[in-house]
């Protein structure tokens, strides 16, 4: 069996197009399960209205919420499925072919498709990844398995391994996961798309200062103690997201200067500016 989590927290707009796309996979074992993170626009009675599993908490974040979803699955293995995005049709089998055919991996990643609110196409379908999924190329910023953890599979017992998701990272607490669960297992992609990932004006990835702090908090963190080679992975890793958020950093400092925004434009221009300079250095 595989669990789907959804986390929920006021998401109700788009959350009956991710159950049903959970409910419709073709591999015939699956359980969804919803975990209502506080959400006051009737979210929860629309899951609990398609049969699901509904789980409801005092609001705590998502991190503390998807750890939830990992406590009560009943499941072997776990899929994040966030409330506004969409699993495809064969996604969960497609994983599990590519674990059965990859015996010597812990867990597997799908390619996605960007969809924009009205779930139309947006850009170029992604390209098949490629290269390892291993420690050192997660720090290297070669592989960070970005856009949402919905595009990766997981066996429950190693989540439950690593302690799951760490809200101490947010919002980059899934790149602090896949690399707690590369140090005990290598991954492998899985060369089909599994999951359309909603981009709106509400996403969390569009705040780019704060996702680049926690993700150089989450380097600094997996680089302790790991010796030279660490090291060298975890610099290389921070010159490159800084040189990939640099676009972002500039279009979040213009809206916030626009809005009056001086504490979040003062972040956005000094994180840029690490860009700059860790381009140059590149």
């Amino acid at each position: 069996m595989v669990t789907v989590v959804t986390t929920l927290f006021n998401g109700r707009r788009w959350l009956r197009e991710a159950l049903e796309s959970a409910l419709g996979q073709s591999h015939p074992a699956v359980e969804v399960v919803v975990v209502d993170d506080g959400s006051t626009d009737g979210g929860a009675e629309l899951a609990r209205g398609l049969g699901v599993r509904v789980i409801s908490q005092a609001n705590a974040g998502v991190a503390a919420a998807r750890n939830r979803g990992i406590e009560v699955a009943r499941g072997d293995f776990v899929v994040f499925l966030d409330q506004d995005d969409r699993l495809l049709p064969r996604a969960i089998e497609a994983h599990l072919e590519t674990l059965r055919a990859r015996p010597e991996v812990g867990w597997v990643v799908g390619r996605l498709r960007r969809i924009d609110a009205q779930g139309r196409p947006r850009g170029e379908e992604e390209a098949a990844p490629g290269g390892p999924l291993d420690t050192l190329s997660l720090l290297r910023g070669r592989s960070r398995c970005g856009g949402t953890p919905g595009r990766a599979l997981f066996p429950r017992a190693l989540l439950r391994a690593v302690g799951g998701f760490d809200a101490r990272h947010a919002p980059a607490d899934d790149y602090d996961l896949f690399l707690k669960v590369s140090r005990r297992a290598p991954g492998a992609w899985v060369d089909e798309v599994v999951i359309e990932y909603r981009r709106h004006d509400a996403n969390v990835s569009n705040q780019a200062a704060r996702t680049l702090r926690a993700t150089l908090g989450v380097l600094a963190a997996h680089g302790v103690g790991g010796g030279l080679e660490v090291a060298a992975a975890c610099a290389e890793g921070r010159a490159h997201w800084r040189r990939v958020f640099a676009p972002s950093l500039v279009s979040e400092l213009r809206a916030a200067v626009r809005r009056g925004e001086g504490l979040r434009g003062f972040r956005a221009a000094a994180a840029w500016i690490g860009g700059v300079l860790a381009a140059r250095r590149a």
